[in-house]
């Protein structure tokens, strides 16, 4: 688009709802990256799952876990930093 001046109102409308096409656009993009970034996350974390979930006990209890902690270590978190907190009151 130009910026020259529109001088018809029919030509004016056309130019309006193009802006407001273009803005549409522009957030609609925003979203599809949200919706991948989300979709990428999810995959991640079922990935992950799927692996420790295969994991013996014994190989989970060597790198300091159980099957309870799984859920947690996968949404990001670790189960062992709260418990250290309460257990060594130097480590606060």
């Amino acid at each position: 688009m130009t910026s020259d001046v529109i001088r018809h109102p029919e030509a004016a409308i056309l130019y309006g709802l193009g802006t407001v096409l273009v803005a549409g656009a522009r957030g609609a993009r925003r979203a599809a990256h949200r919706l991948d970034a989300w979709l990428e996350a999810r995959r991640h974390s079922a990935d992950a799952r799927a692996a420790l979930s295969e994991m013996s006990d014994r190989e989970l209890r060597d790198i300091g876990l159980d099957r309870a902690d799984i859920r947690e270590v996968v949404k990001g978190g670790s189960p062992r930093a709260v418990d250290l907190r309460f257990c060594h009151p130097s480590a606060v």
